[in-house]
């Protein structure tokens, strides 16, 4: 009888432990969910603020792994908050808006003028070369003033004038459309131009660029004249500080192969640069 007794009591606390324990894993799994959820809507608004975010920094400040980050990130694209990169995600605003040349001249300066300075070594005396429309091209228009027999090519009318203005190099402003706010020209004009010359070194600018899409841009006719600037060019110097890297914009106009060289900033995302390497693509990466 005592045994029985006994044995009864025991099986009754060992139910009650399996009980506790079930609760507990459930309180916990709850917990988990809450903390899930308060973790997504703390990068939502991270996103709203930012406009860009990297998985590894998100991992970083939320102290969880970077698979779990990845999941909340896809789970807040198919919710309709943000849109997934390689490597981050962005804002579906800032993936459709465009900053005018006004509101891009005091973003990322630091960042810009030394990539300018580094992206000069690239030209040389004698040179034809092709500047792209972009605030970080003007930079390197400041950096090459002094050196002789150059030609460059522009649908830029503010990097004409400076040079026009601070150098004697020979300058072929191509004409156009003038695209209000965005000091360049545009158009059918513009391609036709091009097609005149053979461009021993191009300097792109790029609005995103990523492993899987390549360099784009926001509108269709500025991709098309990027596009065509690239095809008439020997060899193509990409110019985008870290920010740009694993955005994606509107129009792609150019494969991540297509170009030779990258020229960056030290804070370029780490993985993005060593998948650009393993591609055959030089990065060059500036210190600030």
């Amino acid at each position: 009888m005592w045994y029985s007794l006994h044995k009864d009591a025991e099986e009754s606390e060992n139910s009650s432990l399996v009980y506790g324990n079930e609760a507990k894993k459930g309180m916990a799994e709850t917990q988990k969910g809450l903390f899930g959820e308060v973790r997504r809507q703390e990068i939502a608004s991270l996103v709203k603020k930012k406009s860009r975010v990297t998985v590894d920094e998100l991992s970083e400040q939320f102290s969880v792994s970077t698979a779990t980050i990845r999941k909340d990130l896809t789970e807040l694209e198919q919710q309709g908050m943000l849109k997934r990169t390689h490597g981050g995600a962005i804002s579906r605003n800032y993936a459709n808006y465009e900053q005018t040349s006004m509101e891009k001249e005091g973003q990322n300066v630091a960042q810009k003028q030394a990539i300018a300075r580094l992206a000069a070594q690239y030209v040389h005396s004698g040179d034809v070369i092709a500047l792209d429309t972009g605030t970080t091209t003007f930079e390197l228009a400041r950096h090459i003033v002094n050196i002789p027999n150059l030609t460059v090519i522009t649908n830029d009318l503010k990097i004409a004038g400076f040079l026009e203005q601070n150098s004697d190099i020979a300058i072929v402003l191509l004409g156009g459309m003038v695209r209000h706010n965005f000091h360049c020209t545009i158009g059918s004009s513009v391609l036709s131009a091009l097609e005149a010359f053979y461009v021993d070194t191009l300097f792109v600018a790029t609005n995103g660029i990523s492993i899987v899409r390549g360099l784009s841009t926001f509108r269709i006719d500025i991709a098309e004249i990027k596009r065509k600037m690239i095809a008439v060019s020997a060899k193509v110097v990409a110019l985008a500080d870290s920010t740009k890297i694993n955005n994606e914009t509107f129009s792609a106009f150019a494969g991540i192969q297509d170009i030779h060289t990258l020229v960056t900033d030290q804070k370029a995302d780490r993985e993005f640069v060593r998948e650009a390497v393993s591609l055959g693509i030089e990065v060059v990466q500036a210190e600030i």
